[in-house]
């Protein structure tokens, strides 16, 4: 039986928390749809037009949830179309409404704005935990007299830059590189360039997972490896460094 809160995938199953599984998930998706077609019923009703009552909108509102995934996976083998399956799917449980559904919208209109919705939701996690990782990391290090700065990109150049600007500002660095991991020669030459020592720290094991995934590119200029210990890694890296330091 194919469950609906959860979105399927070898990230989520490994990695992702129950709130990021349902964030992405078919019930959150198709939700989210019909929140903002009961939003748009909501603005051509307040525009005035005659069609589209309080009635029709309480009762959109009152199916947001409650959605029939076995109806609109019939209506998909039929109509080939996901947006149209949920709206015919929508209007079934909503037989009095059922004609002001998508009422002058485009596929764009449920596809984009959901797509949006859910980046926002899938953001607002990953920041909550970022920043309880950059407040854990910076009190570890104040309680071993020492600071911290953290820099984070999805832009190569700028990581390159951050490097290039080390030397003279940081005694160390610790680097969680991705998916620049597997490829990154620029980087790679960023590290070497500079007499800063770096250890490289990934959140998996990835040696545990897909075969390219266990070569790094990085790590021949690092001092060291950390991989598959979550979070802790980066206080484990932290502290070679300062246990050096004490040295």
């Amino acid at each position: 039986m194919t469950n609906y809160e959860t979105y399927e995938s070898p990230f989520c199953t490994r990695y992702a928390s129950e709130e990021m599984q349902f964030t992405f998930s078919a019930q959150k998706k198709f939700s989210t749809f019909r929140r903002l077609w009961v939003a748009l019923a909501r603005a051509e009703m307040k525009l005035g037009l005659e069609q589209v009552t309080q009635e029709k909108v309480d009762e959109l509102e009152a199916h947001i949830d409650d959605i029939d995934f076995a109806y609109a996976a019939e209506e998909e083998k039929k109509l080939r179309h996901d947006v149209m399956a949920h709206v015919h799917t929508f209007g079934y449980q909503c037989p009095k409404a059922a004609g002001i559904i998508h009422l002058g919208a485009t596929s764009c209109y449920v596809g984009d704005n959901t797509d949006v919705v859910i980046l926002r939701e899938a953001s607002r996690l990953t920041l909550k935990k970022c920043a309880q990782v950059v407040k854990n990391l910076a009190a570890f290090a104040e309680a071993h007299s020492s600071t911290v700065d953290f820099v984070q990109s999805n832009y190569e150049g700028a990581l390159i830059d951050a490097i290039h600007g080390a030397p003279g500002k940081y005694d160390a660095m610790v680097m969680n590189p991705g998916a620049f991991t597997h490829y990154s020669i620029a980087l790679l030459d960023a590290l070497k360039a500079v007499d800063v020592p770096c250890i490289e720290v990934h959140i998996s094991n990835i040696h545990q997972r897909e075969e390219f995934r266990h070569h790094s590119v990085t790590a021949a200029a690092c001092v060291g490896q950390i991989c598959g210990l979550g979070f802790y890694g980066y206080h484990a890296a932290m502290a070679y460094f300062l246990t050096q330091d004490a040295n």
